[in-house]
């Protein structure tokens, strides 16, 4: 398996997205200056959501897939470890 932004592993085809969704592999993170953590398509660079957290993110952000399937965001903040289960998929305007 190659690399991808931020350890998310990009062996995972679009096959394995629910319909209309965006493969796992292209999604990239950005820590905000507020207490969110924005998601973008790093095909087109297009911002495809943001997911609120307690505090904002100073350290690095790891991504990882269960295998369950859900997609893991664990962050480092002021005050300690933060770590999101998404379940919902993200969707892009964008080709690809």
């Amino acid at each position: 398996s190659s690399s991808a932004p931020l350890g998310l592993k990009s062996d995972w085809s679009a096959a394995m997205s629910p319909a209309g969704s965006l493969p796992l592999s292209r999604l990239a993170f950005s820590a905000s200056n507020g207490p969110q953590i924005d998601v973008f398509d790093s095909y087109c660079y297009q911002k495809v959501g943001t997911i609120e957290v307690r505090d904002p993110i100073v350290g690095p952000i790891k991504a990882s897939v269960r295998p369950d399937g859900r997609l893991v965001i664990v962050g480092a903040s002021a005050t300690g470890v933060i770590v999101v289960t998404i379940d919902r998929p993200f969707t892009s305007s964008c080709g690809g």
